[in-house]
């Protein structure tokens, strides 16, 4: 998870903070994407042949960019909180500076919010649900479809 708590395995953090995933996991996500990505064009070219076979394809498409996609989505998102979280702690500090000399600090009290940074929910049995029904799906389709057959050769 990106937006780790202080704990012992990170005990130079004081807050939740976001911390960048290390460098396989962007890659590896962004591989089933692009990789489902090209089988759903696949199966938008191949569309005119058969298009059981097609629909099919285009679950494994799907299949293969869900999990990839969702991580990045989920990713976007912590790394947009951990934004407006340290936006909104600059913003206090600023304030509480700007005001030190004009108020007393019991005035600068409700300026200083403690705001908790907590991670987006990642729901991943949902999404390896979803995944492994479009899966099922393909190999289905796939049965139905049936093997292509090959038309011979006459001599001539």
């Amino acid at each position: 998870m990106p937006i780790v708590s202080p704990s012992i395995a990170h005990p130079t953090l004081t807050e939740p903070t976001y911390v960048r995933p290390p460098f396989w996991k962007p890659v590896l996500a962004w591989t089933g994407v692009v990789t489902g990505g090209l089988i759903a064009v696949a199966a938008v070219a191949t569309l005119g042949s058969d298009g059981l076979t097609s629909v099919a394809m285009a679950l494994l498409g799907l299949a293969a960019a869900l999990p990839g996609g969702w991580w990045l989505y989920c990713e976007h998102k912590d790394r947009v909180r951990a934004e407006e979280d340290f936006q909104l702690d600059r913003q206090a500090v600023l304030a509480g500076q700007t005001m030190a000399g004009y108020v007393s600090p019991d005035a600068l009290g409700p300026l200083t919010w403690d705001t908790p940074l907590t991670p987006f929910r990642r729901r991943w049995p949902s999404v390896g649900s979803g995944t492994a029904a479009l899966l099922v799906g393909f190999v289905a389709l796939m049965a139905a479809a049936g093997p292509t057959p090959v038309p011979a050769v006459e001599p001539t």
